[in-house]
C-alpha cells in the first residue's frame, strides 16, 4: 500500500522558539507591556494584576525560595485555587530554575502526600483555606514529609495561617513576599530542562508525574497559537484548573506568550464566567462541552450578547450539534482540541473549517506535529479510515513519567512517537475521530480518573467480596463514577463509599455516585470481568435515577 493511503498527518511547520525558556517569555512581555492586565481571578472579591505587579511579586518570592535552600531543579509543590498568587508562585519558580508540581486544589490528604513524596518536593505553597475549605490538615501532612523545608500559606477567608506542628516552618506566603528583596536577575534555564510535574491518572492505579521541559511547553503553546489563529493581547478566559494541563498551559503560558491576559474563574458558573467576560472584554475562552454550555444558557438566561468573545476552544468531550447552533446564535464559533497531558495538543479544528469539522473530527495536526493511527499491538501504521490507536510525535511530546522507566517505555518509543492509549479514525484530509478508549479512565466533568485507582480503594473496604468500577453516562458531567460489588452480606450503598472515601482522604470527585450490588460479575470467554456488558447494562442509570438524587441513586442486584 502506498504512504499516501496511510493513516499520517502532518501539521504545519513550526517556527524556532524566540526564547529558550519561559521566564524569558515572561520577562519579554513584562518589559513590553508592563502595564497591562496579566492575570485577574474571581477568587472571593477578586483581583487583578498588572504584568508589573505580578513581576515585583514574583522577583521577590524568588529569593525567599532561595532564601530556604532552593536551587535549580529543586521541586516546588503549588496546591492552589485559579488565583492570581498560583501565578506569582509559578513564575517565581521558572525565574530561579525550580521546577513547578501544580496539585488540584480538591485533592485531599492521600493524593498530596502522594505526590509531595514523588516529587521530594522541597516547599509546599497552598492557601489557608480553598473553597471555603480550611486546609490545616492538609497543611499538617505536607510539614510531615522530610524533604519539606517549608510551606508557605497565603491567609484566605476566615481561616488564619496555621501554627508549624513540627520542625517545619509555616510561613504567611504574603508577608514573606513584602519582607523580601527583589530578585537581580533571571536565571539562564536550557530548553531541555525539566519545567513543571504535571500529574495525571493513567491506566495504572497510582498517578503519573508527567515531566515537561521548557521546550515542551513552549512548543505546545506555540502550536495551540498557530493553530487557534491568536492575536497579541487577546484575553483568555479559562475554568480549567491551572493544576490540569489545560489550564496550566493554555491559561497561564498562552497569555503569556501573546502577551494577554489571563481571566481565571474557580468555580464554574455560568453566570460568573459571563460577568467576567464582560468586565474584562474576553476574546477567547476554552472548556469542556459542559461548561461552554453553562456559559452560553447563563448569557442568554442574562440577555447579554457576548459581544467581545470570538471563539471558546472545547475539548474532553465532542462537540453536540445543539451547542455548536446555541454558539452560532451568539456568533462564537467553537474549535475542537484534543490532547493529552503527555502531549498537548495533538490535534486541532481550525478556524476557517466547515461546521461539520468541528461536529465530526477533532481535528488535524498541530503545527510541528506529526500524527499517525497504528495497530495497538504491533506499531504499525493503518491505512485511512481503520480504527486504531493515535500516536503523536513533535517537540510537544513530554520527556517520560517521573521515576518510572516501565511506564514510559509502554508509552514512548526511541523514535520520538507517543502513543496516547487513544483509538481513532484518520479520514484523507488527516482530520481525526477519537472513538474510544484502550485506557480504563473515567471522564468526570473534566476530571480523569483511574478505575482501578477507585477499585483498590474499595477493595480495601470491610464487606466488599468484588469490585469493578465503570462510568455511567450523564449529560452533566460527561460520566459519574459506578462501583458494581459482590457485598460478603449487606448490600453496599452510596452513603458507605462516601464514608469509607472520606476516611481515607480521598479526592470526592473520585466517589462513587452509584452502587450497584451483585451476585457475580459477567465474564468474558478468558475469565475476566467483561466491563464492556456492564457498561452497556447500567448506560441507563441517569434516566432510572429521574425523580431522586442522582447522587445518591443506588439499586441492589444481591440476591
Amino acid at each position: 500500500m502506498s504512504s499516501a493511503h496511510l493513516a499520517v498527518g502532518v501539521g504545519e511547520v513550526l517556527p524556532e522558539l524566540s526564547h529558550p525558556a519561559i521566564a524569558d517569555y515572561w520577562d519579554e512581555a513584562v518589559a513590553a507591556v508592563p502595564g497591562q492586565l496579566a492575570v485577574a481571578d474571581a477568587c472571593g472579591p477578586g483581583f487583578q494584576m498588572t504584568y508589573r505587579q505580578v513581576d515585583d511579586a514574583a522577583r521577590r518570592l524568588a529569593t525567599v525560595l532561595l532564601s530556604h535552600g532552593m536551587r535549580r531543579g529543586d521541586v516546588l509543590a503549588i496546591q492552589m485555587p485559579n488565583c492570581c498568587e498560583f501565578f506569582i508562585c509559578a513564575m517565581a519558580a521558572f525565574k530561579i530554575g525550580v521546577t513547578v508540581t501544580p496539585v488540584l486544589p480538591n485533592y485531599g490528604c492521600s493524593e498530596l502526600s502522594y505526590i509531595l513524596e514523588k516529587t521530594q518536593a522541597a516547599i509546599y505553597i497552598t492557601a489557608s483555606e480553598i473553597r471555603d475549605r480550611p486546609y490545616n490538615s492538609l497543611i499538617e501532612r505536607a510539614c510531615q514529609r522530610e524533604t519539606l523545608r517549608c510551606a508557605l500559606v497565603n491567609q484566605r477567608g476566615n481561616t488564619p495561617v496555621p501554627a508549624p506542628t513540627n520542625d517545619v516552618p509555616v510561613l504567611d506566603l504574603m508577608e514573606e513576599i513584602a519582607h523580601a528583596q527583589p530578585l537581580a536577575e533571571t536565571a539562564i534555564c536550557a530548553p531541555d530542562e525539566v519545567a513543571a510535574i504535571l500529574f495525571t491518572s493513567g491506566s495504572e492505579a497510582a498517578p503519573k508525574g508527567v515531566l515537561l521541559t521548557h521546550r515542551n511547553l513552549l512548543s505546545s503553546e506555540s502550536a495551540f497559537i498557530l493553530a487557534g489563529g491568536f492575536r497579541i493581547g487577546e484575553h483568555m478566559l479559562m475554568p480549567a484548573s491551572l493544576a490540569h494541563a489545560t489550564g496550566f498551559m493554555h491559561g497561564m503560558l498562552t497569555p503569556i506568550m501573546v502577551r494577554g491576559s489571563s481571566i481565571m474563574v474557580d468555580r464554574v458558573r455560568g453566570e460568573e464566567c459571563v460577568a467576567m467576560i464582560d468586565k474584562f472584554q474576553v476574546t477567547r475562552g476554552m472548556g469542556t462541552p459542559t461548561i461552554v454550555d453553562r456559559i452560553l444558557c447563563a448569557a442568554e438566561t442574562l440577555h447579554n450578547p457576548l459581544r467581545t468573545l470570538d471563539c471558546m476552544f472545547c475539548g474532553g468531550a465532542p462537540i453536540p450539534k445543539s451547542l455548536l447552533d446555541a454558539a452560532e446564535g451568539f456568533g462564537v464559533r467553537l474549535i475542537s482540541v484534543y490532547g493529552s497531558t503527555e502531549s498537548a495538543p495533538h490535534t486541532m479544528s481550525r478556524q476557517n473549517d466547515a461546521p461539520d469539522r468541528h461536529l465530526t473530527t477533532d481535528g488535524r495536526a498541530v503545527p510541528g506535529v506529526e500524527i499517525r493511527v497504528v495497530n495497538p499491538d504491533t506499531h504499525e501504521t493503518l491505512p485511512i479510515g481503520i480504527e486504531g490507536e493515535e500516536a503523536s510525535r513533535g517537540p510537544n511530546v513530554f520527556v517520560g513519567y517521573l521515576g518510572d522507566r516501565a511506564a514510559t517505555r509502554r508509552v514512548l518509543d526511541e523514535e520520538g512517537w507517543y502513543y496516547s492509549g487513544d483509538l481513532c479514525v484518520m479520514d484523507e484530509q488527516g482530520y481525526i475521530r477519537i472513538t474510544g478508549r484502550r485506557k480504563d479512565i473515567i471522564l468526570r466533568g473534566g476530571e480523569n480518573i483511574s478505575a482501578l485507582e477507585v477499585e483498590r480503594i474499595i477493595d480495601a473496604m470491610p464487606g466488599v467480596l468484588g469490585v469493578s468500577v465503570i462510568g455511567v453516562p450523564d449529560s452533566v458531567m460527561g460520566e459519574r463514577v459506578c462501583a458494581c460489588v459482590i457485598p460478603k452480606g449487606e448490600p453496599l450503598t452510596v452513603e458507605d463509599m462516601r464514608a469509607w472515601f472520606k476516611s481515607r482522604g480521598v479526592a470526592r470527585f473520585k466517589t462513587p455516585e452509584y452502587v450497584e450490588n451483585l451476585p457475580e460479575f459477567p465474564l468474558t470467554g478468558t475469565g475476566k470481568i467483561s466491563k464492556r456488558t456492564l457498561r452497556d447494562q447500567y448506560a441507563g442509570l441517569e434516566k432510572d435515577a429521574v425523580g431522586r438524587s442522582r447522587i445518591t441513586a443506588v439499586t441492589q442486584h444481591h440476591e
